[in-house]
């Protein structure tokens, strides 16, 4: 990704998506998808906005909870 991303941006995307992942990996044990999909994918959102950086961390983070809102209860 960062090599894709030299040719149009600062090649970073990458490291930040990594940076991400890793945020969210660690906190999969505190969610509970079972019971509260919409709340478990708006933390997601909300950890992915704040860890990934750059202008693609509030846009995935934005996107992810605007779908979660789309579920049902």
């Amino acid at each position: 990704m960062n090599e894709l991303d030299r040719k149009v941006g600062d090649g970073d995307t990458g490291i930040s998506v990594t940076r991400a992942c890793n945020a969210v990996m660690k906190s999969l044990h505190c969610l509970d998808f079972t019971n509260n999909l919409r709340e478990s994918i708006i933390s997601i959102g909300e950890i992915w906005a704040s860890s990934c950086g750059g202008s693609s961390g509030p846009l995935y983070g934005v996107f992810l909870c605007n779908a979660a809102m789309k579920l049902k209860d």
